[in-house]
């Protein structure tokens, strides 16, 4: 019981082996085989090696550990995210797990990229909601959801031009809306697209070899599209060459991939599945899930060309599930349809139904044309012998979906058409539908053609543009040149103005303060000469008023005198008394007086001239004559009436009239003393 439970995980460990889609997983199938081989080497009576078990159980330790290590980065990846507290390297880290199941399980990527999107919009972080809407694009792109990759595309670049790293990441949008336009035969439209990416990748700047080689891969894939196998081929070989002496093994096995699909193309078919199993191995490595489904997918197209339906259905059945597992809808597609046609060569009617009708179910809920479908559908009426129900299957779908079939589709089921009318021996129509076949095929042909001038003539465009350019940039770069030597001159000249306005200015402002200090100097002077001025007048007044106490002094002493003499002749008359005595002392009176009166004259004319009220008197009154003037000098003296009439040895009442005649000559009102007037002149 032991054994034969042994012998059939032994045949299900062999079944594994033909539809495993990883390296590794395929390494650990055969060490389990071995083990059980092993373990039924008794049963076979074969002796077993100690040797042999602990080689059998290092490969297995080896492969679990090697299994891990696969796993390990998106678990670090997932620990990291529940542990970042910074909200920025959250969303990129969770992008970059994201990337990681994209060429694994879309679902994932798509849950991922989500969240990453969403945590991205609540921070309002450009750049992240940019990543996640290209990651998004590339993901759908994988799904063949191309609407939905196009409008995610658009969307990442409107936010990539809110960014600094707009120059670095909008290579990305470029490829993918290429890429898009590729799948959906819009080829001005992917070129354009192209070389735009490339002109990015290529610019001095950026250093990333493996970018450039995907470009050249997009470059080779799109003339491969349009049929010129030769372009395709030597872009591709371009990029094999970059690949090899980067070491990029990753860019190596798509551009075996596509240099497959060029000798697939070519009908060298065998050719075309070494290049197929090449990539397929190097897929395995990197664990590149949707590159392994894809060469899968297409060994079992390879293989149905090469009438090996039997392997094609092995590869087919391998795609079809891997396409499953990571949601890779052309893998499932194309698989169940190659299935269904390889089963109809083989005449299992039943098992080409069943794929049949899972294929119509797949292709309508994603919305794919049903033109393949349909074609397999008339196969399987021929084979089944109802050809007519071929011809109509064929020529309904035709005449209802002319306007949404394109030039392949239409010339492809025209072609099978054909091939049901003959069978239904309705030769004219037959001829018919291979004379608009050979129409819409030399109409392919044509457009084609015109399709690689375009593109050759939009190279060529691109390339004069972008030696125009240059040469603008270096006319620019020549006139921003000479602008700013202008621009340095007029800044030297603006520079030149600005030191000659301060160097005038802080000349007046040194003139100005020049003579600010001169007038300082100048006033200070001034202040000094009126302060001595003021001190000369001052002493003349002084001394005025000295000479005229004086001059008083002898005017009273010289009445005291005349007095004197005036009783003593009084007693000489009444007493009639002669002597001599008293004549000389009469005499001597006399002397004393004219002498005191001599006296008084001559203070009376002292020199004023050098007294500044004297002068601006006179300067403020000229009319004033000398005798006025000098009594304005008595009064400002505060001298009596009599007092000065005995200075100026003139009456009272003649200094009265020269008072009177001084109020209306200085214009003194009637209410104002002569003297408080003249004393504030």
């Amino acid at each position: 019981m032991c054994c034969r439970f042994l012998q059939n995980y032994f045949n299900k460990e062999v079944l594994k082996i033909l539809t495993t889609h990883n390296l590794l997983t395929l390494y650990s199938h055969i060490a389990h085989i071995l083990l059980i081989f092993s373990i039924l080497a008794p049963e076979i009576q074969q002796p077993i090696p100690m040797s042999f078990i602990r080689t059998i159980l290092f490969i297995n330790l080896f492969i679990a550990t090697q299994l891990t290590n696969a796993q390990s980065k998106s678990d670090s990846l997932k620990r990291l995210i529940q542990t970042e507290k910074v909200a920025i390297k959250k969303v990129d880290l969770q992008l970059s797990l994201a990337k990681e199941f994209r060429r694994k399980s879309t679902d994932s990527s798509i849950f991922y990229t989500q969240k990453a999107l969403k945590k991205a919009q609540e921070i309002k972080y450009d750049l992240g909601i940019a990543n996640a809407n290209i990651v998004l694009g590339w993901t759908y792109y994988t799904r063949s959801e191309y609407k939905k990759a196009e409008s995610y595309c658009f969307s990442g670049m409107e936010y990539y031009k809110k960014t600094e790293e707009y120059n670095l990441k909008i290579g990305s949008c470029y490829r993918l809306l290429a890429s898009i336009y590729t799948k959906e035969n819009k080829v001005e439209k992917a070129i354009e697209n192209l070389l735009i990416a490339k002109d990015i990748y290529n610019h001095k700047s950026f250093e990333k070899d493996e970018i450039k080689s995907v470009v050249l891969n997009d470059i080779a894939y799109l003339y491969l599209e349009m049929d010129n196998y030769i372009m395709s081929s030597k872009y591709i070989n371009e990029s094999i060459a970059l690949a090899k002496k980067n070491d990029q093994t990753a860019i190596l096995a798509d551009c075996y991939n596509i240099l497959a699909t060029i000798t697939n193309r070519q009908k060298n078919f065998n050719k075309a599945i070494e290049y197929y199993e090449l990539a397929k191995s190097i897929y395995n490595k990197q664990n590149d899930l949707v590159g392994v489904a894809l060469c899968n997918t297409n060994l079992g197209i390879s293989n149905f060309k090469k009438k090996s339906y039997l392997k094609a259905i092995e590869y087919s059945e391998i795609a079809k599930k891997q396409g499953i597992e990571i949601q890779l809808n052309i893998a499932i597609i194309e698989s169940l349809i190659n299935l269904c046609k390889s089963h109809i060569e083989l005449n299992n009617i039943a098992e080409a139904e069943k794929f049949l009708v899972e294929a119509n179910n797949f292709a309508e809920k994603t919305d794919r044309s049903l033109a393949d479908i349909v074609i397999v559908k008339s196969e399987l009426e021929n084979k089944k012998g109802n050809h007519r129900n071929s011809v109509v299957l064929l020529k309904n779908y035709i005449e209802n979906n002319k306007n949404v079939l394109d030039s392949y589709e239409e010339m492809e089921l025209l072609k099978y058409l054909a091939t049901a009318y003959e069978s239904n021996m309705n030769y004219k129509d037959a001829l018919n539908a291979k004379n608009k076949q050979y129409l819409i095929q030399d109409s392919i042909s044509n457009i084609n053609k015109s399709t690689q001038v375009y593109v050759l003539q939009a190279e060529f465009d691109y390339r004069k543009v972008k030696v125009d350019l240059k040469n603008k940039e270096v006319e620019l770069q020549i006139s921003k040149n000479k602008a700013e030597n202008s621009r340095f001159i007029i800044i030297l000249l603006t520079f030149a103005g600005l030191l000659l306005i301060i160097i005038t200015t802080l000349i007046y402002l040194r003139g100005k303060h020049v003579r600010k200090t001169k007038q300082e100097i100048w006033e200070t002077k001034q202040e000094l000469q009126e302060s001595k001025q003021k001190l000369s007048d001052d002493e003349i007044s002084f001394k005025n008023k000295q000479i005229t106490d004086f001059a008083l002094h002898i005017s009273e002493k010289n009445e005291l005198l005349v007095n004197i003499k005036d009783k003593i002749k009084a007693v000489i008359i009444t007493e009639k008394i002669k002597n001599k005595k008293l004549n000389d002392l009469i005499l001597y009176l006399n002397n004393n007086l004219e002498q005191n009166k001599e006296k008084v004259a001559l203070y009376s004319i002292a020199d004023n001239t050098k007294d500044a009220f004297y002068h601006k008197l006179r300067e403020l009154y000229p009319a004033l004559n000398e005798k006025e003037t000098r009594v304005a000098a008595y009064v400002r003296l505060n001298l009596a009436s009599k007092q000065i009439g005995i200075q100026l040895n003139i009456t009272k009442a003649s200094v009265d009239n020269y008072r009177y005649s001084l109020r209306k000559k200085m214009c003194v009102p009637k209410e104002v003393f002569l003297y408080d007037f003249i004393k504030i002149i």
